[in-house]
């Protein structure tokens, strides 16, 4: 997800972890604003699931050698794997 100057200076004085906009974005609630804009909130049950998910991908993280994503030039992802090689 792309950050302005601006958000990037607020999330900094705000001790906002870069990571918090993406999260919000694969597992917040969301809510349409007036102008066209799109609020990204946690509710409870959104943030429980958060933490399964992330718990799950970092314990897959930490018992891997390493996964690997092909993606197109729309950054869609078409196939994701185990990477075997070392890099």
């Amino acid at each position: 997800m792309k950050t302005t100057k601006h958000a990037a200076i607020r999330m900094k004085q705000r001790g906002i972890p870069d990571l918090i906009p993406e999260i919000l974005g694969l597992f917040g609630d969301e809510t349409y604003q007036k102008g066209g804009t799109l609020k990204l909130h946690m509710s409870v049950k959104s943030r429980k699931r958060a933490i399964k998910e992330l718990k799950r991908a970092l314990s897959a993280l930490q018992n891997s050698k390493s996964y690997f994503s092909v993606i197109n030039k729309d950054e869609v992802v078409i196939t994701t794997g185990h990477l075997y090689a070392n890099l």
